[in-house]
């Protein structure tokens, strides 16, 4: 289940290949384009679960505590799919939630019994449009916030390498102490105190680097797939 997030599959996690399988097996657990699965287990009062997504490629198997949502032609799985991710439904589906302190568990009563917006097709279809170009324009602002961050980590690493090499050390310190030095020996001094300028870096270095970003506009384009890694920077 854990390769189930909000909108996303993890193939790439752990996959699990079965060669053959039971005819009747495969009829009841065989996924099919277009289906919505939901996982239903996971951490008692964290909310870290019931993570819905639409299924879009085929030889798909139903994994145990994950349930599957197949819908008539008149409504759209995608319109299910970005209303599963608002807190209407979210506080329906875990106020069903049993288990123990550190397991939870929603039955799938909390998903037939479920109360849904019924609208009509045409309505459905001008709303899916609309969060599609939202969910996009949030995918492109995720892009561009990941690469200053990387940017940003690369800087730090630069600063640290010419912190701990001495090429940070104050001009003004190195100036006042080759201004300290005795006539007698002044070619001597200067050649010594160059020298140890040269080797001897900060030893205490600090760095703050506070990242402060924010929607154009203060729209609300931070949907459920990438709110979680994106606010965890």
């Amino acid at each position: 289940m854990g390769v189930v997030r909000p909108g996303i599959i993890r193939e790439n996690e752990n996959p699990v290949f079965i060669n053959k399988l039971d005819e009747s097996v495969l009829k009841r657990a065989l996924l099919l384009p277009n289906d919505v699965i939901i996982t239903q287990t996971g951490t008692k009062n964290k909310r870290d679960y019931g993570f819905t997504v639409i299924i879009e490629n085929e030889n798909y198997l139903l994994n145990q505590r994950i349930s599957a949502i197949r819908f008539l032609k008149n409504y759209l799985p995608k319109f299910f799919l970005y209303y599963s991710w608002t807190n209407l439904f979210k506080d329906q589906y875990f106020a069903n939630e049993t288990g123990t302190v550190g397991q939870g568990n929603v039955g799938i009563g909390a998903i037939t019994e479920a109360i849904i917006p019924v609208v009509s097709l045409k309505t459905q279809q001008t709303i899916v449009q609309k969060l599609d170009a939202l969910n996009a324009e949030t995918k492109k602002l995720e892009s561009i916030y990941q690469q200053k961050i990387n940017d940003l980590e690369e800087l730090k690493k630069s600063v640290l390498q010419k912190a701990f090499s001495g090429e940070l050390s104050s001009p003004e310190r190195a100036s006042s102490a080759n201004d300290g030095r005795s006539p007698s020996g002044k070619n001597k001094n200067k050649k010594s105190l160059q020298g140890r300028n040269k080797t001897m870096g900060q030893s205490l270095v600090k760095n703050y680097l506070h990242i402060v970003f924010s929607i154009k506009h203060r729209q609300p384009l931070i949907h459920p797939p990438v709110e979680a890694e994106l606010h965890s920077y």
